[in-house]
């Protein structure tokens, strides 16, 4: 199996034990509001988002010329006319 297979598996994963988060924590959590539960999990869900996003870095670069254009799309100067 690719790689692309067990990334879709572990984001589906991670996304389930994050929702399973709401059931569980606010038995335990104690002293804690559910604000501070909540900022932590988004702040915890963007960290993994970020980590994901800079592990590839071909993912966020343009490989192309100056100008990038839709496929398709005709190869003019793109000036605007009216």
């Amino acid at each position: 199996m690719d790689r692309l297979f067990y990334v879709g598996v572990s984001a589906a994963l991670f996304a389930a034990f994050a929702f399973s988060l709401n059931f569980v924590v606010p038995f335990i959590i104690g002293d804690y509001s559910t604000f501070d539960f909540a900022l932590v999990r988004h702040v915890v869900s963007a960290l993994v988002g970020l980590y994901i996003l800079f592990s590839q870095k071909g993912a966020i670069r343009h490989r192309c010329g100056t100008v990038c254009r839709p496929s398709g799309s005709p190869s003019s100067d793109m000036s605007v006319t009216s």
